[in-house]
């Protein structure tokens, strides 16, 4: 991935950090910036793209987490605005854009539709 500049959010202010995000290493993502406290690595394996952002000239990157938080995604976003590094990140890495589902998601459906019908009826 070329180095470039990129805007981080950390989800916990509104505060946007302009930063450099380069590989370190094959398959870890490293973020510096100097009003960061420390520089961050995040595995490409669990990034996630999301969607739907209403710019096309960007790309907004989310970290997938396994927690018990229902979205199953860290608050921080890294938006990458360098066509350079979106359509080298879009091409080596398949599962950006695929959506994770939690354990138990379609049982949860089920029973809702369920309590749903029978309210009706």
């Amino acid at each position: 991935m070329p180095p470039g500049k990129a805007h981080f959010y950390d989800g916990t202010s509104a505060r946007r950090y302009d930063v450099t995000v380069a590989l370190a290493g094959a398959k870890t993502l490293r973020i510096e910036g100097d009003a960061l406290p420390a520089s961050l690595h995040w595995s490409l394996g669990d990034l996630r793209a999301q969607r739907d952002s209403g710019a096309s000239e960007t790309l907004t990157l989310l970290l997938h987490t396994e927690e018990d938080d229902e979205t199953g995604r860290d608050p921080a976003r890294l938006v990458l605005s360098d066509p350079d590094q979106i359509a080298w990140i879009t091409t080596a890495h398949p599962d950006l854009f695929r959506v994770d589902l939690r354990p138990g998601t379609f049982r949860k459906v089920g029973l809702y539709a369920g309590g749903a019908v029978l309210a009706l009826g």
